[in-house]
């Protein structure tokens, strides 16, 4: 690329017609993403490690598109599309990590059996399940997003920063709402993780080099 780019002040002076570069630069990086975009689906059905594969590679051609100037040749437009393409691979990776865990989280109506001494005992079942259910998703995802590389620090540092929003924050405001109820006597058979066990669990992530 950096051979193709390079030009002389003669050929700033020529008068004949500019070749075709623009368009051969597009259907070169266009052709790479169609062609990282099918060597994706062999992931399949790790939607997340499948997503993960896209966003490294795109993040890598985006990065390398800034820094070789090739967008003063290809124009803005291919980078914004790119761009665009990145943050929706973002937003399907997000989901295909965090939606299971994030779901089970949900708001207990709480009901004393003896006020401030025993709930009732559906109220104990559902806080249960919902803690036994978070655990689940999340060690899922703790055991396999551990062993995966980002090389790119600034990508890591987003994923990362993300991945404590959609899962340590509502994590810690279920915990800190349920937690201290006495919906069992044997909380640690259902209480798998602290708040900040899961914060410094997700900084474990991508660690494979």
């Amino acid at each position: 690329v950096q051979v193709l780019l390079a030009t002389t002040s003669a050929d700033a002076a020529s008068t004949k017609p500019a070749p075709a570069l623009p368009a051969n630069i597009l259907a070169v990086v266009s052709g790479l993403v169609s062609a990282l975009e099918m060597n994706a689906r062999k992931y399949r059905p790790n939607t997340v490690l499948e997503q993960l594969f896209l966003v490294n590679n795109l993040c890598y051609i985006i990065k390398h598109m800034r820094s070789d100037a090739l967008v003063a040749v290809t124009g803005p437009k291919l980078l914004r599309s790119f761009d665009s393409q990145l943050q929706q691979l973002l937003q399907q990776y997000y989901t295909a990590s965090c939606s299971k865990a994030a779901a089970a989280l949900q708001a207990v109506e709480v009901r004393w059996k003896k006020p401030n001494v025993e709930l009732v005992k559906p109220c104990c079942d559902a806080i249960k399940a919902a803690f036994v259910s978070f655990s689940s998703a999340f060690f899922e995802q703790l055991t396999t997003q551990t062993h995966y590389a980002v090389p790119d620090e600034d990508m890591r540092r987003t994923l990362i920063a993300r991945l404590k929003q959609d899962l340590h924050v509502p994590y810690l405001a279920f915990y800190a709402k349920y937690e201290a109820l006495p919906f069992s006597k044997h909380k640690d058979k259902y209480v798998r993780y602290s708040p900040d066990a899961i914060d410094a669990l997700i900084d474990t992530f991508f660690t494979d080099t």
